[in-house]
C-alpha cells in the first residue's frame, strides 16, 4: 500500500519542488473543473533564458532557483494549486470566491505573479534576478475541458513570449486569432523559402508634369503553386522578424537588379527596419553593381527612432553605392527638421494619406506645398503615393510635385504585365 502511494505521487508530484507536476495538475484540475460554481484563473509562468542560467551557474543554481520560485508561488497563492509543468514553467489554478469583480481579481493574481519576481534571489555570493512571461485565461463554471483550457493559456503565454519580459497575456478569441494568423504567416514563409514562391509585382511611377514612366516599385508577393496570392500584410511582419529575413533581402535585391538591368529603368525596394539596422545588410548593399539603378526606400519611423546612427548608416550607404534613398511614408511621424536637413536623402515620397486629402482639405493641401517646397530647397525630389484622381494629380502637377504613383495611373503589375507597359511608352 505505501509503496503504491509512493508510486502514485512519482507519477503526480515534481521531486525537486515538492509541488505538483503536469500530470498531476491535469488530474486534481480536471476534478475541481466538475464542481466549481464560480469563475477560475489559470495562468502558465516561462522563465526567460532559463538555459542561460544553467549554463552560466550550473545545474545546482538551476534547481535551486527554481525551487525558491515554487516557493514564492505558494505563499503568494496559499489557495491556489500550483504546478511545475515543465523544466522552466509552472502553472497556477485559484479559484474565486464570487462571479462579481473577476476583473479586480485579474489584477490582483497578475499583481501577485510579478511579486514573485521582483524581489532577487540570493545564492552565496550570487545576486540573481529572474525574469519572465506569463499567459492568463479567465475560467468560466461552465468549462470543463482543461485540454482546451490550457491550449489558451499556452496561446496567450506564446504571445506574451513575442515581447519584452515580464510581460503577462490575458486569453481572449482576439489574441487567438493573432497566434493563428502569425502561425501561418510563419508557415507560409518557410514554404516560399524552399519552393521559391516569392515573386514580386511591379508598381510603376511617373513624371508628374510629363506622365512619362520614369521607374517601378518592386512590391513583394508569395504566390503559391494552386494559384493564391498573398499580399505583404498577411506575412511581411512575420518575415522583418524570421530567421528567413537575410535570405529574403538578398534575393530581393538580386531580382530587382537583373530586372532593372534589364529593363534600363530605376526599381525602387523597401528596406525592412530589422535589416537598414544590420551592419552586415549594409555591408552586402555595397557589392552591388553600381551601374545599376535602384531606390532604398526607409519609413520616417525608421530613420527617426535613432537618428544620430541613421546619418552615420545613410552616410556609409551613399559612399559605398549608387543607392538613391527614398523616405517613406514621409508625414506620418515625428519628424525633426534639425535632422532631415543631415540626413542623406534623394527623394521624400508623400505618404497616401495626404494624396487622399489634397483636394477637399486646404490645410492639407498646405501642408503638401509645404513638404514640397521643403524637399526643392533641400535638393531633394518628392514622389506623391496613392493617386486615384484627376484631380489629385492635377493638384500636385500644379505644387511642383516631380513624380506620382497610384492607381489612377497604374498598379501593381506582375512581371510580364509590366514589361509591356515599359514597351509601350517606349513606343508612345
Amino acid at each position: 500500500m505505501e509503496l503504491q502511494k509512493e508510486i502514485t505521487k512519482l507519477q503526480n508530484y515534481d521531486t525537486l519542488t515538492n509541488t505538483l507536476n503536469l500530470s498531476g495538475f491535469f488530474l486534481i484540475v480536471s476534478e475541481r473543473l466538475k464542481e466549481i460554481k464560480t469563475p477560475a484563473l489559470l495562468a502558465l509562468i516561462d522563465i526567460r533564458d532559463f538555459t542561460s542560467i544553467n549554463k552560466t551557474f550550473g545545474l545546482n543554481v538551476g534547481d535551486f532557483l527554481l525551487k525558491e520560485v515554487a516557493d514564492r508561488l505558494n505563499l503568494v497563492f496559499p489557495d491556489g494549486i500550483v504546478a511545475r509543468v515543465a523544466s522552466d514553467e509552472f502553472a497556477i489554478y485559484k479559484e474565486l470566491n464570487s462571479k462579481d469583480k473577476v476583473e479586480t481579481e485579474l489584477v490582483k493574481f497578475m499583481d501577485k505573479i510579478k511579486s514573485v519576481f521582483e524581489q532577487p534571489i540570493y545564492f552565496g555570493d550570487n545576486i540573481l534576478t529572474l525574469t519572465f512571461n506569463a499567459g492568463i485565461t479567465v475560467v468560466s463554471s461552465e468549462s470543463k475541458n482543461l485540454e482546451s483550457i490550457y491550449e489558451n493559456i499556452s496561446i496567450a503565454l506564446a504571445y506574451a513570449k513575442k515581447g519584452v519580459e515580464n510581460i503577462i497575456e490575458v486569453f481572449s478569441k482576439d489574441l487567438e486569432e493573432k497566434v493563428k494568423r502569425t502561425s501561418f504567416a510563419k508557415r507560409l514563409i518557410e514554404k516560399a523559402i524552399n519552393e521559391n514562391l516569392f515573386t514580386l509585382f511591379y508598381q510603376p511611377f511617373f513624371n508628374c508634369k510629363t506622365l512619362k514612366l520614369e521607374g517601378f516599385e518592386a512590391l513583394v508577393r508569395i504566390k503559391d503553386k494552386d494559384g493564391t496570392i498573398y499580399t505583404p500584410n498577411v506575412f511581411i511582419d512575420v518575415l522583418e522578424n524570421s530567421k528567413f529575413l537575410v535570405e529574403y533581402e538578398k534575393w530581393l535585391l538580386n531580382e530587382i537588379m537583373d530586372k532593372s538591368k534589364k529593363w534600363n529603368i530605376p526599381i525602387s525596394f523597401n528596406a525592412s527596419s530589422n535589416s537598414f539596422k544590420n551592419q552586415e545588410y549594409i555591408n552586402y548593399l555595397s557589392s552591388l553593381d553600381n551601374k545599376i539603378s535602384l531606390i532604398m526606400e526607409i519609413t520616417e519611423r525608421v530613420l527617426m527612432k535613432e537618428p544620430e546612427k541613421t546619418i552615420d548608416i545613410l552616410n556609409k550607404i551613399k559612399k559605398t553605392t549608387a543607392l538613391k534613398i527614398a523616405v517613406d511614408d514621409f508625414g506620418t511621424e515625428y519628424s525633426s527638421l534639425k535632422y532631415i536637413k543631415d540626413f542623406s536623402i534623394d527623394e521624400i515620397k508623400i505618404d497616401i494619406s495626404f494624396t487622399r486629402e489634397i483636394v477637399e482639405n486646404k490645410k492639407t493641401q498646405a501642408l503638401v506645398k509645404t513638404i514640397i517646397t521643403l524637399a526643392k530647397d533641400l535638393g531633394m525630389e518628392t514622389l506623391a503615393e496613392g493617386v486615384e484622381k484627376q484631380e489629385q494629380l492635377e493638384i500636385l502637377r500644379d505644387l511642383g510635385c516631380d513624380y506620382v504613383q497610384g492607381f489612377l495611373l497604374g498598379k501593381p503589375l506582375p512581371e510580364e504585365e509590366a514589361e509591356k507597359l515599359l514597351s509601350r511608352n517606349l513606343l508612345s
